[in-house]
């Protein structure tokens, strides 16, 4: 690259970033010259300014043009190939300014250099778009070390509120270069083999999170509207300290699909698990349901294997229709399950419904009945013992990967296709993480969230040769 003469331009910096090290001579004689101070004024006095850190090397301008060297030194993925023009461009600029905001002592620098990241890539003329894209790199270049390396990432809920905060999915992979850039221009062994690892799988996580396939970014705004209401609710109310810690912790998945007044009966229901005796105790409220004739029906206890399977069968054979249904398991290990039920028949459910109901759930957890042999003889009875039309079903498989793999089946429905759906995933060996059971008129429309029994999510081909021929079976003929 010969001597630098006069100002840099975004081209040159692109260019000296792609060049590695050997830039990083030129660089830092163009930087003590005064030529990046038409794009980041004073920049020059940034490579004497030196902040306290037993870790740092360098200046905070010199340490700023080492990280731009080592962004695509392939000690991290993506590469470089994997990104737009103009992400990396936005990503140059990240790293020219990620540490700016140093030039005044305190803490929040990176709030600070987040500012002026957005106006260096003004005066370099990049869109709208990337200037917020280079604050939002600037702003959160801390954000994948700090919780790679002190958060669970098994935990959704770290991963959802991660991406929220980087907003926008084409960044994941930046944030990831920028990170390990800056790590790796921080001091000898800070970006080693245990970060790497870490601090990738963080990435590829929050990348899936942020997927066109999923609802991962958005629920976080509405989870987090549900909880502040719930909670000035529940300190209105004089709630005790178990149910406002219930709302604080309930999983962010879970708070997104609740109202408030949801979140305090669930909290309420959980709180009654509590104390000596109670860890294979079932909590159930019955309330009516929004439409005429149906039936909210919720079921709190401690989860295990086959529950919400348990639970759909034991609706079944106290005759009771699933219109719909949520599942959910709360940091404590407490499994939330929320049915809208109907009765199948043209008998009101009434007291007798729901103690029968209670009775039968807790002999079928408790092992006492034989719930499988029970509902054989009610649908027998009900259905004839004839296998329904298995025209029209239909499983899809997908998305897979992340926290947990998809499995939508859509059938015509009957007494007992829940429970067999539930039954059939779990004897497999799959645990349903979450469930989402709609049915409308004849078809139900079920979609299953699972893991395998190590807590990870199973690939796409697994569940299309192990499960998806058993389901598309079960649909039509009990098994």
């Amino acid at each position: 690259m010969g001597a630098p003469d006069g100002a840099l331009s975004l081209p040159h910096l692109v260019d000296a970033a792609r060049a590695g090290a050997r830039a990083l001579p030129w660089l830092e004689e163009a930087a003590r010259s005064g030529c990046l101070e038409h794009a980041v004024p004073g920049f020059a006095s940034l490579m004497t300014v030196r902040r306290p850190g037993l870790s740092h090397r360098y200046t905070v301008g010199a340490h700023s043009l080492h990280t731009l060297v080592a962004l695509f030194d392939g000690g991290s993925a993506p590469d470089e190939a994997a990104l737009h023009s103009d992400l990396v461009e936005t990503l140059v600029v990240a790293a020219l300014t990620h540490d700016v905001g140093k030039r005044q002592t305190g803490a929040g620098h990176s709030e600070r250099g987040a500012r002026e990241a957005v106006a260096t890539a003004g005066r370099f003329g990049l869109s709208p778009e990337a200037c917020t894209g280079a604050g939002i790199l600037v702003r959160e270049h801390l954000l994948f070390a700090e919780v790679a390396t002190s958060r669970d990432l098994t935990d959704e809920d770290v991963i959802l509120e991660t991406a929220a905060r980087i907003e926008r999915r084409e960044l994941a992979g930046p944030l990831l270069l920028l990170t390990a850039a800056d790590m790796t221009a921080t001091g000898p062994d800070v970006w080693n083999a245990w970060r790497r690892s870490l601090v990738t799988e963080l990435a590829r996580k929050v990348e899936s999170a942020m997927s066109p396939d999923t609802d991962g970014v958005g629920i976080v705004h509405a989870a987090h509207a549900c909880r502040d209401a719930a909670t000035r609710q529940a300190l209105s109310e004089g709630a005790s300290y178990a149910v406002l810690s219930f709302i604080e912790t309930a999983p962010l998945r879970y708070l997104a699909h609740r109202t408030p007044a949801d979140v305090l009966r669930d909290g309420r229901l959980v709180q009654s698990l509590s104390g000596p005796g109670a860890f294979d105790r079932v909590a159930v409220t019955v309330a009516p349901g929004g439409t005429p004739g149906t039936w909210v029906v919720d079921v709190a206890t401690r989860d295990r294997l086959g529950l919400f399977g348990t639970i759909a069968g034991v609706l079944a054979l106290c005759g009771l229709d699933t219109l719909r249904a949520e599942a959910f398991t709360s940091h404590w290990g407490i499994a939330l399950d929320m049915f809208v039920v109907k009765p199948s028949v043209d008998v009101p459910a009434d007291g007798r419904t729901w103690a029968a109901f209670e009775r039968e759930l807790d002999a079928a957890i408790s092992g006492r009945s034989d719930l499988a042999a029970a509902l054989a003889v009610r649908c027998g009875h009900y259905d004839g013992g004839r296998p329904s039309d298995a025209r029209g079903t239909r499983v899809t498989i997908g998305p897979c990967g992340g926290f947990s793999s998809s499995v939508h089946v859509r059938a015509r429905d009957r007494t007992g296709l829940l429970y067999d759906f539930a039954h059939t995933i779990e004897r497999v060996g799959f645990d349903i993480r979450r469930a989402v059971i709609t049915t409308r008129g004849n078809i139900a429309d079920d979609v299953f969230e699972l893991t395998d029994a190590e807590g990870a999510p199973p690939t796409c081909e697994t569940l299309r040769t192990t499960l998806e021929p058993l389901l598309m079976a079960v649909s039509h003929l009990r098994i």
